[in-house]
């Protein structure tokens, strides 16, 4: 199935077993790897360079309610969470594959490293770095740049949140050869140190609501305030289509 767009972001359709299998073959060749939330299609909105990242690289659909606009002026279109296509690109590796994280803390990425050889023993990690402390674009990546260049992975994990993860991602796989891959809280959901929702929420695209309910403080505003503003983006991506389809 082509790509499809919206609001300017062109959006990969495809399956979880698809999308890792294309990390795992993009290894050591500079390719970036975005999954889009809600929340990262309305940053992009009032961003455009943004968007040229997201463009640049792979953006995939990791939000349900997108998935399902979507839906409705195409074939059916494909949700792909993050923290799955992770947990199958971790399944597919071998110990060639040679993986590093990029989180927010050093607790987060030794239980992850723990969970993920529970999944695959042959899960190959060669370097973590907490790199909280960056802010977008500044001299604070070369340090990172640094250490990928003395462990040399194959595929670059990158956990902070959007959209501190789509310009990292985007800068190392300009400077340094290797699929790097901006996931998001796959790294807490993995790690264990989060709680994801349960299966019949994902279903109906409520993940939203359950993280709502577990980090109420942390996150009211993206999604109470960016749920409002996702919406409003798709009434207009639905004017823009009717508009569209309008016979002349």
């Amino acid at each position: 199935m082509p790509d499809i767009f919206f609001q300017s972001i062109r959006i990969l359709s495809s399956s979880t077993l698809q999308i890792a299998e294309r990390i795992l073959l993009s290894s050591r060749k500079g390719q970036h790897f975005h999954f889009l939330a809600a929340s990262t299609v309305v940053a992009a909105n009032q961003n455009p360079l943004l968007v040229k990242i997201l463009n640049d690289g792979v953006s995939i659909c990791d939000s349900k309610p997108l998935s399902k606009f979507l839906d409705c002026f195409n074939t059916p279109f494909a949700n792909v969470r993050g923290t799955d296509a992770f947990r199958e690109t971790v399944l597919q590796s071998t110990n060639s594959d040679r993986h590093y994280f990029i989180g927010t803390d050093d607790f987060t990425l030794n239980a992850l490293h723990e969970n993920l050889l529970s999944i695959n023993s042959d899960f190959n990690l060669v370097g973590t770095c907490t790199a909280s402390f960056l802010e977008i674009y500044n001299e604070s990546y070369e340090t990172v740049l640094q250490d990928l260049r003395i462990q040399q992975p194959s595929i670059v994990w990158v956990g902070l949140g959007s959209p501190k993860q789509d310009y990292l991602a985007e800068f190392i796989s300009r400077e340094f050869p290797a699929a790097v891959v901006a996931v998001g809280a796959a790294f807490d959901f993995m790690s264990g140190r989060k709680a994801e929702a349960p299966n019949v929420m994902q279903k109906f695209g409520l993940e939203w609501l359950f993280r709502l309910g577990s980090e109420p403080r942390r996150l009211w505003k993206r999604y109470l305030i960016g749920n409002l503003q996702f919406i409003a983006l798709c009434m207009k991506e639905l004017s823009q289509i009717l508009t569209a389809r309008m016979p002349s």
